[in-house]
C-alpha cells in the first residue's frame, strides 16, 4: 500500500530564503530514492513562512530507508535551525 505524507513547517522570518534553498537541494535526490512516487514542496500563498511538503511511496519501507539516509539526517539538523515551531509530520492512507 502506498504512503502519503504531508510535511507542514513554519519557518523563521528571516530565514525563509535559507529554507528555500534547502528544500530545493532535497527535491531531486529525494526524487531519485528507490520507491518515491512524488516528493514536492510547497510554499503557502498567504504565509510565506508556512511550507508543506507532499510526498508519496510506494512502501512503507520505502520512506523509511529514505528517512535514514544521510541526506535526511543532515537535512533534519539543518531544518531545526530554522523552523519557528516544531514541524508536523502525518503519515496517511489514501481512501480514495
Amino acid at each position: 500500500m502506498t504512503v502519503h505524507v504531508i510535511s507542514k513547517l513554519r519557518i523563521q522570518s528571516d530565514k525563509v530564503n535559507d529554507a528555500k534553498a534547502l528544500f530545493n537541494s532535497l527535491l531531486v535526490p529525494s526524487r531519485a530514492h528507490a520507491g518515491c512516487i512524488k516528493y514536492n514542496v510547497y510554499q503557502d500563498r498567504n504565509d510565506p513562512q508556512e511550507f508543506a511538503f507532499i510526498e508519496e511511496w510506494q512502501t512503507e519501507k520505502a520512506l523509511d530507508d529514505h528517512l535514514a539516509t544521510d541526506l535526511l539526517k543532515q537535512g533534519f539538523a539543518r531544518v531545526g535551525k530554522l523552523v519557528e515551531t516544531a514541524p508536523v509530520v502525518q503519515r496517511l492512507n489514501f481512501l480514495g
